[in-house]
């Protein structure tokens, strides 16, 4: 049976809501990135110290070389990130006058050499220890330019629908990515949104779920729908279609579908990138809205990445 014109009707339309319509306030990335780069040179000037005053502790030296190693990624970001908004001279003032200040606020001679080693052993083991402000601004810069290990390196949570209000009896896990801030959705439907936190291209998703009121949907079923040209009118009018695919996890059928689209809440536009997923089981409908500011290639990219990276993490409970 062509069941592809009810998945129309019944499942497309009502998903796309973007829940995050700005990037991440600009001022308060500067703020958090500064304290996070000169939380970095207060413990280098620290190291350094203390490697002064014993330069022949090999273990000291391995243990500097470790912090070095470790946190080479998020501080060379930070120092990237900070030259670009502030320029290189201002920044080189603002380091300076900084590091000065460090100097006169540290008092070097209360420095108890194994109580730092064992300090900087449990920053260099998933940044522990380290104030919670400061550890998600770190884990971002680190993972900024590839977003998509997070979970890999297992920098993430797991989202249960269990207990969650409007989850319609569900039963699922997914995968979330400890930079992302969670919230209740604000709509009927949408059970959680999440947003990138401090991203510039407002990077966001939801998850929402209906009941499939149409029974099963088979693999020719979504290979019709994608396959006519009716899968261009599941989009809004004013959106421009980019592609749409057929997908199977945990053994439901679905489909993944993307397009361009300019949106106007107030007074501000956006021209946003929208990734979609939508998956049927037996009882329910799933849809992963994901959303970011429309930008170049390379960002595409590595937001396509993070995208899969998520959603590959889906596990349908009620299958095992």
């Amino acid at each position: 049976m062509k069941n592809y014109l009810l998945l129309i009707i019944l499942s497309f339309v009502p998903f796309f809501v973007f829940t995050q319509t700005h990037r991440s306030s600009d001022s308060k990335k500067l703020n958090e990135a500064m304290k996070a780069y000169f939380f970095i040179k207060g413990q280098e000037l620290s190291l350094e110290y203390l490697e002064k005053n014993e330069p022949s502790d090999q273990n000291l030296k391995k243990v500097i070389y470790n912090a070095n190693q470790y946190f080479a990624k998020a501080k060379g970001n930070l120092s990237e990130y900070l030259i670009s908004n502030l320029g290189e001279k201002k920044f080189v003032i603002s380091e300076d006058s900084l590091t000065n200040i460090l100097f006169e606020s540290i008092n070097f001679e209360t420095i108890e050499k194994q109580s730092v080693i064992t300090e900087i052993n449990k920053r260099t083991n998933r940044f522990g220890g380290i104030p919670e402000n400061i550890k998600s601004t770190l884990i971002y810069f680190t993972y900024e330019k590839n977003p998509s290990s997070l979970i890999n390196d297992g920098f993430c949570y797991t989202f249960s629908s269990i207990g969650a209000p409007k989850s319609k009896g569900t039963d699922f896990n997914l995968k979330i990515p400890i930079v992302f801030n969670q919230k209740e959705g604000n709509r009927p439907n949408i059970i959680q949104s999440f947003d990138y936190n401090l991203d510039d291209n407002a990077f966001s998703f939801n998850i929402l779920i209906k009941p499939n009121e149409i029974g099963k949907v088979t693999k020719t079923d979504i290979t019709e729908l994608i396959s006519s040209n009716e899968i261009k009118n599941m989009i809004p009018q004013n959106a421009h279609f980019i592609k749409a695919s057929p997908i199977y996890i945990e053994e439901c059928n679905g489909y993944k579908i993307e397009y361009t689209q300019e949106i106007q809440r107030l007074d501000i536009k956006l021209n946003v990138h929208f990734t979609t997923y939508m998956i049927f089981d037996k009882d329910h409908i799933y849809g992963f809205t994901f959303g970011y500011n429309n930008t170049d290639d390379l960002f595409t990219k590595r937001y396509q990445l993070l995208i899969t990276s998520i959603m590959n993490t889906f596990v349908l409970n009620t299958n095992y």
